[in-house]
C-alpha cells in the first residue's frame, strides 16, 4: 500500500481517509485532505 501524498510505502502509523477509502501516513493526512478535499 503506497502513500499517495508521499509516494512511499505505508505500513505502521496510516490514516484512512473515509472520503475517498485510501491509506496514507498520519504525518501526510492534513496534506492529504488539503490536496482532495479542496471543495
Amino acid at each position: 500500500m503506497k502513500c499517495p501524498v508521499c509516494g512511499k510505502e505505508a505500513r505502521a502509523h496510516i490514516y484512512r481517509c473515509a472520503k475517498c477509502a485510501v491509506y496514507v501516513h498520519e504525518k501526510c493526512s492534513r496534506k492529504h485532505v488539503a490536496q482532495a478535499h479542496k471543495d
